[in-house]
């Protein structure tokens, strides 16, 4: 499994092929990577619930949402041809 990652994580870090898509790849993935450390420190912080217990948390658990479907589409759009 981790090998499969770890493949996955040089191809995308390292791959030079197109650099304004790769640039493009780079910033939605270290968004997502981002989003997932800020998820694991913010429910370690609150506790490890299941689901929100107070306002902080439900807008911290949004952020982390937010970043990491921001990366996703990052990720997957094209950059414009001009």
């Amino acid at each position: 499994m981790f090998g499969r990652f770890k493949t996955f994580i040089i191809f995308v870090l390292s791959n030079q092929l197109k650099p304004k898509t790769m640039k493009t790849h780079r910033v939605g993935f270290l968004l997502m990577i981002g989003g997932f450390i800020f998820s694991i420190i913010e429910t370690k912080y609150f506790g490890w619930n299941l689901t929100p217990q107070s306002t902080p948390e439900l807008i911290c658990d949004m952020i982390v949402f937010f970043s990491i479907m921001l990366g996703f589409l990052i990720f997957c759009s094209k950059p414009n041809k001009k």
